[in-house]
């Protein structure tokens, strides 16, 4: 009997374990639920949390910030996710309004027509808008010697991610901001301050440190509750990034 050639059967059952491999489906590897719609269009998109993940690389792969998957999931720690949650990663697809009702023609006046009411005024008690600030970049984390460069920003709202406020001369690490800005309060009362950061922020009013959180930490958000006459009132905000992802946010708003 003629022997059989086990060298050539060898190769034929490692190229059909090469081609098996090749038509598994690699989607089970991923943690990503099917999705009803593209991302990138703003359609619904979930994500199911796998080992290892963490809301601040789950921002960066979705092109989102933490603070956003934060509020999408009523997440109030972002330390705490789990294997096995499903998570919204981008904004839902809004609704499509109706089309608005036809309007009814205006009767004919038959006698002579009074003019519209006036529009109402605006309160002049809501709060001014937070801008321009003076904003000095620093190439340093502790806001050491001159800053890098000068510019006016209409409003502390950035969220810079793994890079910079300017790649040309700031790195994405390691860097710090100080703004400052006067502004008119039309009327007194109490002003509740607004601050979400990652990772160290300190705001004065009037020379007065409400808000201390000078330390490195993930995405959080902090409040301070202030009393202020009506007039001008200075306020400064420093900010400092460590590392990986950079987010920087002030707002304020009058209680009633």
């Amino acid at each position: 009997m003629r022997k059989l050639p086990w060298r050539r059967v060898g190769v034929v059952l490692s190229l059909l374990m090469v081609f098996s491999l090749i038509l598994v489906p690699a989607a089970s590897a991923s943690g990503v639920a099917a999705p009803t719609g593209s991302a990138a269009a703003g359609a619904t998109c979930y994500y199911r949390v796998v080992r290892g993940d963490n809301l601040t690389r789950l921002a960066y792969r979705f092109r989102t910030s933490v603070w956003q998957l934060m509020a999408w999931n009523g997440i109030q720690n972002p330390d705490r996710v789990y294997a096995g949650q499903l998570l919204r990663v981008c904004a839902p697809t809004p609704p499509v309004p109706p089309p608005p009702p036809p309007q009814p023609r205006p009767r004919p006046c038959l006698s002579p027509c009074a003019p519209p009411p006036p529009p109402p005024c605006p309160s002049p008690c809501a709060a001014p808008a937070p801008g321009p600030w003076n904003g000095e970049y620093f190439n340093n984390q502790d806001l050491s010697g001159n800053p890098t460069f000068v510019r006016q920003d209409q409003a502390i709202n950035f969220n810079w991610g793994w890079g910079s406020p300017s790649a040309q001369s700031i790195c994405p690490d390691h860097f710090s901001v100080r703004w400052t800005g006067r502004f008119n309060f039309v009327c007194a009362g109490n002003y509740r301050f607004t601050a979400g950061v990652d990772d160290g922020v300190r705001v004065w009013v009037d020379g007065n440190l409400i808000i201390d959180e000078w330390r490195e930490q993930s995405v959080r958000t902090f409040t301070h509750d202030t009393w202020l006459e009506a007039g001008s009132h200075d306020v400064k905000v420093e900010y400092f990034e460590q590392t990986g992802v950079a987010e920087m946010h002030l707002n304020w708003s009058k209680l009633p």
